[in-house]
């Protein structure tokens, strides 16, 4: 195989990494790709393509990001197949309410309902909001720059409870959750446990960022960054 293919296929799956589940094979999806550029006259971006033909329908980490002043979540990558809310439903649904340009295609969506198209005629990436559609948002100037934001931006979010459970093994009982997101290298996190054991000496500690604090009812409050908790913890 060319090597600059190989390049090629290895950068591709790069980008790729917002989505959450392993690569699967998607003949069928491509072969639905076949039809629908006929359908619409249109020819997908081979990224794209590949994209469909490895993760169509699959779950992807919450990303978000920040254009100019405005806040952008996508959520989920529009399918190639599905039950409903699939390209070429979406497609249909826009040309009969004839308020998009009939070179935008439906690429991803946020919680809302928001959608993001690809313009056939330049790849550039708009979001279109329920409510107005006469403004759509430009947000990336290609589908490659869309996926590298997914990547960069996605909030892979932890709740507390797993973290413990994963880590201590039924040592500590949540009394206040909380999450971990992405940042909690920069932001750091805080939530509140009861040890399932008996503390031998209940005085405040510090490890690094990481700080608990015992508290009159028994409980501890903890706070600092991921690493530093589980450190301080596991020394109890």
């Amino acid at each position: 195989m060319d090597l600059v293919i190989i390049q090629q296929r290895k950068e591709f799956d790069l980008m790729f990494d917002f989505i959450k589940e392993d690569e699967q094979d998607h003949q069928d999806s491509i072969n639905r790709i076949f039809s629908l550029e006929e359908k619409y006259k249109i020819r997908f971006p081979s990224l794209l393509k590949d994209f469909y033909s490895k993760y169509d329908g699959a779950s992807m980490e919450l990303s978000k990001f920040e254009v100019g002043n405005t806040i952008c979540e996508v959520s989920k990558i529009i399918p190639i197949i599905a039950e409903k809310m699939d390209f070429e439903s979406i497609v249909d649904n826009d040309r009969i309410d004839g308020l998009l340009p009939e070179t935008y295609y439906p690429l991803a969506r946020d919680r809302g309902g928001n959608i993001y198209y690809w313009d056939s005629t330049n790849e550039n990436i708009y979001v279109v909001y329920n409510d107005d559609y006469e403004n759509p948002f430009k947000v990336a100037n290609s589908i490659s720059d869309f996926f590298e934001l997914l990547t960069k931006y996605k909030s892979t979010d932890v709740l507390v409870e797993d973290f413990i459970e994963k880590n201590f093994k039924g040592k500590y009982e949540i009394i206040k959750p909380g999450k971990m997101s992405s940042n909690y290298l920069k932001d750091g996190i805080e939530f509140v446990i009861r040890p399932n054991f008996s503390v031998k000496k209940m005085e405040s500690r510090d490890y690094n960022s990481a700080h608990i604090e015992y508290l009159k009812d028994g409980n501890i409050k903890v706070n600092g960054f991921l690493n530093d908790i589980k450190k301080i913890l596991s020394l109890l």
